[in-house]
């Protein structure tokens, strides 16, 4: 049984592990990116091509304020289930661990009662 309990651990663990190295992956990918733009040579270059880019930046960060205006609810909605969600099984891990550690301390007192105390000499 204890195997089993944590290979469950594990798995659960494993389960997010993807999660966390996405959000680690995309983050370096952004600051590398970030990098490279403000490494770059702005000297040269031509007036109307740095307008294009500031244009093109400009439209990049107005569909990311959309999307995330539009979408908000969705997540908001999202988070509330998953949090529900993840409110009850911490709930129920709690209660079957409770009644796991209960067996346990009775079985404890058992074993100890077994050893220490003699009916039959009484």
């Amino acid at each position: 049984m204890e195997r089993l309990i944590r290979e469950f651990g594990q798995w659960l663990k494993q389960g997010f592990g993807w999660l966390v190295d996405v959000i680690v992956f995309a983050c370096l990918w952004g600051v590398d990116q970030i990098s490279r733009l403000v490494g770059t040579q702005w000297g040269g270059a031509p007036l109307l091509k740095i307008l294009v880019l500031l244009l093109v930046l400009l439209l990049i960060l107005y569909a990311f304020y959309w999307v995330f205006r539009r979408f908000i609810g969705v997540i908001r909605w999202a988070l509330d289930r998953i949090a529900y969600a993840l409110g009850v099984i911490l709930f129920s891990a709690v209660v079957v661990s409770a009644v796991f550690a209960s067996a346990g301390v009775v079985a404890a007192v058992a074993l100890w009662v077994m050893r220490n105390i003699n009916l039959a000499t009484r």
